[in-house]
């Protein structure tokens, strides 16, 4: 929503990123989470963020799971959130994850937005971020053998 005001849309593909903000919200009556992301410094796009809504349905609560144990909250938190206790919501921020990155269809005005794949999220380690980086490296490097150059924001992971 923000590239049409010249801010740049995050690159598809995984990206370190630490949960900036999080709040209580319902949607169409269904309890949700707002997580605001943020890539992290030092990564490429650091600073460029989105927005995920958790819903708290029976048909998206697996996801919930997902999410907020990829974010490091252990079995005693998942098994006891509440999604309206704002001390409960809060702990997720600050916490950091591997966030797949996936660019929306555009919609009617031709707007794209980036949101995070629906299991998109993975638990974010030393071995896990060093993975994704040398994955990334290996990804740029095959692009600038075959003639392109290593730009890393098109790199598909």
């Amino acid at each position: 929503e923000n590239a049409e005001k010249g801010f740049t849309l995050l690159p598809e593909g995984k990206h370190l990123m630490r949960c900036k903000a999080s709040a209580y919200k319902v949607v169409n009556g269904n309890d949700a989470i707002e997580l605001q992301l943020e890539v992290v410094p030092g990564e490429p796009c650091e600073h460029q963020s989105c927005r995920d809504t958790l819903f708290f349905s029976d048909k998206a609560i697996g996801r919930v799971l997902l999410v907020c144990a990829a974010l490091g909250m252990d079995d005693k938190w998942l098994g006891s959130v509440e999604p309206e206790n704002d001390a409960c919501v809060r702990q997720l921020v600050g916490r950091l994850a591997i966030v797949t990155i996936e660019h929306s269809k555009p919609d009617a005005k031709g707007r794209v937005w980036a949101n995070p794949a629906y299991a998109g999220y993975h638990v974010a380690h030393k071995g896990s971020i060093d993975e994704m980086k040398a994955a990334r490296e290996a990804g740029a490097e095959a692009n600038h053998q075959a003639g392109g150059a290593p730009n890393y924001g098109e790199i598909p992971f």
